[in-house]
């Protein structure tokens, strides 16, 4: 695409990889296989995938709001654009593997995971949703656009930190499945 800001290609290739990653381990694994914890407080395979369908649609809205805001703000930039402080530091924290273990909100938590059938078709229409929010960024000032993340509303970064993060956390589950698959016994 002519004009394509390099670092939201970038950020679209690395989010591409990761749909390709959870969509292997999602075929790899029979019916039984996927909601298997290793631990009851430890998530499933489908529950990883579910929280990432979780997490992105809770920020979709807000990227909207951000890109009207730009738009009538005028705010246009191609970049390159810089993460913030609290982007680099949140990034750092969720590259798998763990530096911290931390504990999700309730409202990101995937709770059930039936049907099955539906989990990788949600997270597969999720990450659709997101690639083209950030399609619909390409020439605004990603590192101007602020919010207030749905996880800390005491935690606020830019809209290019967001890609970032974004990116980082689907690594960070995507690790965490590889942990649980690993462990599974008939797995190997």
């Amino acid at each position: 695409m002519s004009g394509f800001s390099d670092q939201l290609q970038s950020l679209k290739a690395q989010l591409h990889q990761n749909s390709e990653k959870i969509a292997d381990l999602w075929s790899g694994l029979t019916d039984a296989q996927r909601p298997h914890k290793p631990s009851p407080e430890r998530w499933s395979v489908a529950e990883c995938i579910a929280h990432l369908t979780l997490s992105s649609e809770r920020f979709l809205p807000q990227i909207d709001t951000l890109l009207a805001r730009a738009q009538s703000e005028n705010l246009r930039n191609s970049g390159p654009f810089t993460m913030d402080v609290n982007g680099r530091l949140l990034t750092w924290i969720l590259e798998p593997p763990y530096r911290y273990r931390t504990k999700t909100q309730p409202e990101f938590n995937p709770g059930s995971v039936n049907p099955l059938s539906h989990i990788l078709p949600a997270f597969q229409e999720s990450q659709d949703n997101f690639v083209d929010a950030m399609n619909r960024s390409n020439g605004y000032a990603l590192d101007k656009l602020m919010f207030v993340s749905p996880f800390n509303a005491k935690f606020k970064y830019n809209l290019y930190s967001l890609y970032n993060v974004t990116a980082a956390h689907q690594r960070r589950h995507i690790w965490q499945a590889e942990q649980v698959i690993r462990k599974m016994p008939s797995v190997q």
